[in-house]
Parts: C-alpha cells; sequence; structure tokens
C-alpha cells in the first residue's frame, strides 16, 4: 500500500539505487526534485590505488601470500591512521590481524588509548580479540559475538584501534571512518566491496 503525505518534504536514502529517477516518480515528485549526489560530493575524496599481486591456482595459498604484503601496504598509505582491511573470511581476519599485530609498528597515540580503555578491552568475551584489542589491533565478522563487535566499533571510534580486519559484513550498516581501505581479495570480490563502500 502507498500513501503519501502533504507535509512530507526531504527523503533520504543513503544505498545503491540505480534507478533513482523511477522511485522519484514513483513518490509523485518532479523530474527537477530527485537528486544524485555521486563521490564527487564527498568531504574527503577517494583515492583509488590497484596493485596486482599476481596469481596462484590455489586460492588459499593465493589468499595466504596476499597476507604477507599488506603491512607494507599499511606502511605506505596509512600516515599512521586508522586502516580497514576487508578479507574474504573469516578465519581471514583473524590471522592477518594477529600477523599485522606482530610485524606493524601501532602508533603510540592509539596504544596509549587502547592503555586508558583496558577496562573496556578487559569485557571482551574472546581470548584472542582481548589480546589483539590491548596491542590496537582487531578483527570483526559475523562469528565475533554481538557484545565483542559493538566493543570493536565503539574502540575504533574512541581511536584505540588503528587496524581493523573485517568482512564484508561490516560494510553494510556499520559506518566507521578510515583514512586507509584495504581490499584483500580476488578482483572480483573487490570490484563489488568498492561498489558498496563507494554508495556509503
Amino acid at each position: 500500500m502507498f500513501s503519501i503525505t502533504r507535509r512530507m518534504r526531504i527523503i533520504a536514502l543513503s544505498a545503491t539505487l540505480p534507478n533513482l529517477a523511477d522511485i522519484g516518480e514513483w513518490l509523485g515528485c518532479r523530474q527537477d526534485s530527485t537528486h544524485y549526489f555521486d563521490e564527487s560530493f564527498r568531504p574527503v575524496p577517494l583515492t583509488v590505488h590497484t596493485l596486482s599481486m599476481g596469481s596462484m591456482n590455489n586460492a588459499f595459498l593465493f589468499d595466504k601470500s596476499l597476507d604477507e604484503r599488506v603491512g607494507p601496504l599499511v606502511q605506505r598509505y596509512s600516515d599512521g591512521k586508522q586502516v580497514l582491511i576487508f578479507c574474504a573470511s573469516k578465519k581471514s581476519t583473524e590471522s592477518l590481524g594477529g600477523l599485522l599485530s606482530q610485524r606493524i609498528p601501532i602508533p603510540a597515540a592509539t596504544l596509549s588509548l587502547a592503555r586508558s580503555h583496558a577496562h573496556l578491552i578487559e569485557t571482551a568475551q574472546d581470548p584472542s580479540l582481548q589480546s589483539l584489542l590491548q596491542r590496537g589491533v582487531a578483527y570483526h565478522h559475523s562469528g565475533v559475538c554481538p557484545d565483542d563487535r559493538a566493543l570493536v566499533e565503539q574502540l575504533y571510534l574512541l581511536g584505540a584501534v588503528y587496524i581493523l580486519c573485517c568482512t564484508s559484513t561490516l560494510a553494510h550498516g556499520v559506518n566507521l571512518p578510515a583514512h586507509l581501505v584495504i581490499i584483500k581479495g580476488k578482483l572480483y570480490e573487490a570490484i563489488v566491496l568498492m561498489k558498496v563502500l563507494k554508495s556509503s
């Protein structure tokens, strides 16, 4: 059932809508009153770097080989600011988070914030996640309990997490700012995720 009130003046949608004009027409809007804001309206412009890392016949070995290449990219492009790394699997977020926590120097400001929020970090139910959070690194995926996911999001927003390894579920419905976003995976996975990120 469709009904619209005369008092309604603005409807704002945050999604990828290829048929925005059709929705405006369905709502009874004049053609000149439906607006689309593309990425040129972003307060901070996006810069996209696409790096080819070769290929392998074994998808598991290829994914593991990418783990070794992520650290240098974080150091080169992050400028010491927060990083989101999208991984193809839950296990990959956890293993990459562990690897980076041992190999990447975490900014002193992040470590200081992590120490000052130790009382929050201690509430993490997952001991592996708790250990990473103490070092300014975290992972986020659907297998992490809801309380721990909320904790990770809170600590990230507080600046106590420098690197957050996550699955694409984070791109749907969670709005976390990042200076650097890395999509670790195959080209088609990256293309799909880039479309979601650009529409966020």
